[in-house]
């Protein structure tokens, strides 16, 4: 962490949507008011403000639960977001949020910005943080399978033949051959 991370004041504002629940500071963090809460049979008492415990999700971007105390199910609300939202202001349309660094924990405002969902891919290229081949979410095959597909395809075997043998849709096998995906493994 830099000196400047460690020095800089700390300020907190309102998470918007939920403004009387939670804020959110410069450094990423969250923490709730103070409020009063009634249960179902009426009995009320006071629920001390704190901390929110935030997780990050599967990609590291860390996510918070909120609730406005009148719906059920609290809503996941992603911290990068509601940072960028209180200190630069609403998401403009077609816009979404990107790390400058690449690093989704680093949720200060001088890393955020919003940009295009192109931009946004490029910069996860870029930083190495874009999932391709077997480290792919939706990856069903292995770089080594991808490999003997290669093979078995100079052999003029039926695309059709390879997927059943490998388990994909003719789909998979054709992107492969033409080079649609797994390009560069």
């Amino acid at each position: 962490m830099s000196e400047q991370h460690t020095t800089e004041l700390e300020i907190w504002r309102k998470v918007s949507g939920y403004e009387k629940f939670y804020e959110v500071s410069n450094h990423g963090r969250i923490r709730s008011f103070d409020r009063i809460s009634t249960n179902r049979i009426g009995v009320t008492r006071m629920l001390r403000g704190r901390e929110i415990l935030t997780t990050p999700n599967r990609y590291g971007h860390c996510v918070f639960s909120a609730s406005d105390g009148f719906t059920k199910k609290p809503k996941r609300i992603f911290v990068h977001r509601a940072v960028l939202t209180a200190f630069v202001g609403e998401c403009p349309s077609g816009m979404e949020t990107c790390h400058n660094d690449g690093n989704p924990g680093n949720n200060r405002p001088s890393n955020l910005r919003w940009d295009t969902c192109r931009n946004n891919a490029l910069d996860k290229k870029k930083h190495g943080n874009q999932p391709a081949g077997e480290n792919h979410g939706n990856a069903k095959l292995s770089l080594k399978e991808v490999g003997e597909i290669r093979v078995i395809l100079r052999t003029g075997r039926r695309q059709a033949e390879i997927a059943k043998i490998f388990g994909v849709k003719k789909s998979a096998i054709s992107k492969i051959a033409t080079g649609r995906t797994w390009a560069n493994q």
